[in-house]
């Protein structure tokens, strides 16, 4: 999964450690912002690993699909974030939906939690 480390936390605070819970091997990579991908026209996952990408468009339109199993516990975040202040949260789902919103102008970042998800994705519209 990728996922953004090092911005503001709601307190305003910045990340200062990482903690990390794990059964077997496992690897942790920590690379500079500017090495995440560019948000595609289309993505879509199976399963609730996070994704991170980089977004420097208008402001555009997406469509979010999100499934999950019936009575699973679900809750999904689309987070966008400027490359100086804390995640903004543009969604927030907690069953399976298909929504569409604007993510802001860019530059920015722009972070996806698909915690139990099924699967899901983003698609510019």
């Amino acid at each position: 999964a990728t996922s953004m480390f090092g911005g503001y936390d709601y307190d305003g605070d910045y990340a200062a450690e990482i903690e990390v819970s794990a059964r077997g091997d496992w690897q942790l990579t920590i690379r500079p912002l500017s090495t995440l991908a560019e948000l595609p026209d289309t993505y879509s996952q199976d399963g609730e690993s996070q994704a991170a990408f980089f977004y420097d468009g208008p402001g555009e339109t997406v469509e979010i699909v999100l499934d999950a199993e019936p009575e699973s516990y679900l809750y999904f975040r689309l987070d966008q974030a400027t490359l100086i202040e804390y995640p903004e949260n543009i969604v927030r789902l907690t069953r399976p939906a298909t929504i569409t919103t604007t993510l802001d102008p860019g530059p920015n970042i722009v972070v996806i939690n698909p915690d139990g998800a099924s699967s899901w994705s983003i698609a510019k519209k």
